[in-house]
């Protein structure tokens, strides 16, 4: 029996969801893949020879790149998503699939010319939020694009229940994003340490509550605890107003910049425990870069990182914004580190496992694609 033909649409600042070659192949062992990435004008995080890897694989894909060549602001970025939408057209797939932003009015004329109970469109936040830009705008292109479209998945169960809020009409799919793996780490982990590592990556800002964990550290160590190290390492415009919180220099390490992509194997996998003390998430990218490299986390009882984080399997949990609380669970870290560090990674492992892996996640995108595809039938 011939397999049914999908369009499979990524945008470059979604890739990192998509581009996961087994995954990919065992979804084309159901269904012929046409994979078209999208790179853009500038600001790519991917380059055309980074996907060479699928083009080399031996599974029933079909790896196209296709250029928005204009900036957003041009008038002429319509005709660029109008080939888009050709070429999404081009071989007659059976189903589409869409991981692309809908916040931009180029997008609604091509989304318009697409078939609506043959596609599928993703969506990342459930709800226009503080940090995004030109809300109001943001809120009409969602509403024009989601009104239409009412096949969607989505990757956390807390966005999923305020999409729902505003568009009870659609049918949403759960899928939750698939580790983030940055490559083979230069370092093995070291168990037999004095002191327990425990790791901040990425931007910082406010949301992100790095002077909470700045504070719960200097506390602990005023109490008499020593067997730790709190590394800091990423990006910030105002790095002054943490360093002047920091006291005890001999328990920090700090890497203030980007972090290139080749050093962050080693810093997850050099460190004990990935801490989030965030005081806003909606789904994490940082949290399945833990997941990959076997670092138990430390997160704030927000409901982006509870959806999928269980305390005491994956790592700890404590109350957002609650310092003894955050105390509380470095201090567990610490016990666990010391007396039954290696049954936390196992059961860490089998979570990650039972939830992540290529061959549980490709299960249900098949599912997800099933479902519509038999449904159009």
């Amino acid at each position: 029996m011939e397999k049914p033909k999908m369009c499979w649409v990524t945008a470059d600042y979604f890739a990192d969801c998509d581009f996961k070659p087994e995954f990919l192949k065992i979804i084309s062992k159901k269904y012929t893949i046409h994979w078209i990435v999208v790179l853009f004008h500038s600001g790519n995080r991917y380059q055309e020879k980074d996907f060479d890897i699928v083009r080399q694989m031996d599974a029933d894909i079909n790896l196209e790149i296709v250029h928005i060549s204009h900036r957003h602001r041009d008038i002429r970025v319509f005709g660029d998503y109008n080939n888009l939408k050709k070429r999404i057209l081009s071989n007659s797939p059976d189903l589409i699939y869409l991981n692309i932003s809908v916040g931009e009015v180029h997008i609604v004329p091509m989304v318009y010319g697409l078939p609506v109970n043959r596609t599928i469109i993703s969506a990342h936040q459930g709800k226009i939020h503080e940090g995004m830009r030109h809300k109001s705008l943001c809120k009409i292109f969602r509403w024009m694009i989601y009104r239409r479209l009412l096949n969607v998945n989505m990757f956390s169960e807390s966005q999923m229940h305020f999409f729902k809020e505003t568009f009870p009409k659609s049918r949403v799919f759960l899928n939750h994003l698939g580790l983030k793996e940055m490559g083979t780490s230069s370092v093995v982990r070291n168990y037999k340490e004095d002191k327990v590592r425990f790791l901040s990556f990425g931007i910082i800002n406010y949301a992100k509550n790095i002077d909470l964990l700045i504070d719960a550290a200097e506390s602990l160590y005023d109490e008499g605890e020593r067997d730790f190290v709190v590394s800091i390492n990423g990006g910030c415009g105002n790095w002054q107003f943490y360093a002047d919180r920091i006291k005890h220099l001999e328990i920090f390490e700090t890497d203030i910049r980007l972090i290139p992509n080749d050093l962050i194997p080693d810093l997850f996998t050099k460190s004990h425990f990935f801490v989030q003390p965030y005081r806003v998430v909606s789904q994490s990218g940082p949290l399945k870069i833990a997941y990959a490299y076997n670092t138990p986390v430390i997160v704030s009882d927000l409901p982006g990182f509870t959806d999928e984080v269980e305390d005491g399997v994956s790592g700890y949990i404590f109350e957002h914004n609650n310092l003894e609380s955050l105390k509380s669970a470095m201090r567990r870290a610490i016990d666990c580190y010391r007396t039954g560090y290696d049954k936390l990674q196992d059961s860490m492992r089998t979570y990650v496992y039972e939830h992540y892996s290529d061959e549980k996640m490709a299960e249900k995108y098949i599912q997800m694609f099933n479902t519509v595809i038999n449904d159009e039938k």
